[in-house]
């Protein structure tokens, strides 16, 4: 079940054993039960044991490799591909693979019938490592031996587009070909709106949300969803106006929520908030900010469009705080929230509380 096609070829012999063969312009097939091989390259080297099983594939230039199973199709190209197999009792199965030199690891889900695909995952470094799992039928982990990118690609209107950068990567594999954890170093990621959230105007399609650390550690259930990531050292975020750094940051995909931890900053054009700690509700924009919190809230904006230092001019002055100038405050606990018709913002300062404006302060237990 294994055919090789190729040019003038050199067959070598060892003690009238098959030992080598050199094939240039090769291209190649391995069937098995429930995993089929392809392969081609400019040059195709087959190093076979003494039973005639064989033991490791070189293909040099231009080599590609597709393997395909049940739930995927993973494509490995690269300038040279280095398979090595595991003999069994009467056959040879795919136990890893080396990609060197532009080197490129794609994994396509097939559809699910009645279900939802899930994403293509496109990994690109110069170096590239694959181990399969014991059967040689599916991934076990992959891990980059230089600097890449892992690309989600999604196969449904509704999921984004995401991007990692890294100096390193190593991605562990569950079932099905799909992601199980996923680590990395000096690692930068990029968001992209969904084309559902596009198409209803929820999100524009430049509105791309990019965050960086040093590392970044992430776990995905059975379907291949994100359920958390984590980045430590040095966390930066921006997304549109709003913009967010701490030393480490956790985001839960299933709550939607970010914790920002230790040096915790956020801001947007409303205003920004410091604290030990910082937790952000991406879908309410809430804000819980706890120890040694301080706030600065930017004047509002009025609905008709017109400065709030001008409006504020012709206002009534009786009041101490003033509502075209910005406001700062502290306190031990910050809660920021939407009003329930959404038109203004709520700030509930907790324990030590105090709020300025100018030569102007209010003191309290609670603010």
């Amino acid at each position: 079940q294994t055919v090789m096609l190729a040019g003038a070829t050199t067959v070598y012999l060892k003690s009238k054993k098959l030992d080598k063969i050199e094939a240039p312009a090769a291209h190649g097939t391995d069937q098995q039960q429930g995993r089929n091989l392809d392969y081609s390259a400019d040059l195709v080297k087959a190093y076979y044991n003494e039973h005639g099983e064989v033991e490791k594939l070189e293909a040099t230039g231009n080599a590609r490799l597709v393997s395909h199973a049940k739930t995927a199709e993973t494509t490995m190209t690269g300038a040279r591909l280095n398979m090595f197999f595991t003999a069994t009792q009467n056959d040879s199965v795919l136990s890893s693979t080396q990609a060197r030199g532009n080197a490129l690891l794609e994994s396509k889900p097939l559809p699910v019938p009645g279900g939802l695909t899930p994403d293509t995952k496109i990994v690109r470094s110069d170096a590239v490592d694959v181990f399969m799992k014991p059967d040689g039928k599916d991934l076990d982990h992959v891990s980059t031996l230089a600097a890449g990118t892992m690309e989600f690609v999604p196969n449904q209107i509704t999921r984004s587009r995401r991007q990692v950068k890294a100096d390193r990567m190593l991605v562990k594999y569950g079932a099905n070909n799909e992601i199980q954890s996923f680590h990395a170093d000096t690692a930068s990621t990029e968001t992209h709106p969904s084309q559902d959230d596009v198409a209803k105007k929820k999100k524009p399609a430049t509105e791309i949300a990019a965050t960086s650390s040093k590392t970044m550690d992430a776990t995905f259930d059975d379907k291949g969803q994100v359920k958390q990531i984590l980045q430590s050292g040095n966390f930066h975020y921006s997304e549109g106006v709003r913009k967010a750094q701490a030393d480490n940051a956790v985001m839960d995909s299933a709550k939607n929520v970010m914790d920002l931890d230790a040096h915790a900053r956020i801001s947007d054009d409303t205003g920004t908030t410091v604290a030990n700690h910082i937790q952000i509700d991406q879908a309410t924009d809430a804000i819980d900010a706890r120890g040694a919190v301080a706030t600065t809230h930017m004047p509002d904006q009025k609905p008709d469009g017109k400065d709030p230092k001008a409006a504020a001019k012709t206002s009534d002055q009786g009041g101490m705080l003033d509502p075209g100038e910005a406001m700062q405050g502290k306190a031990d606990h910050v809660v920021s929230e939407k009003s329930a018709d959404k038109s203004a913002s709520l700030l509930h300062y907790i324990g030590n509380a105090q709020v300025w404006q100018g030569g102007s302060k209010i003191t309290g237990d609670r603010i």
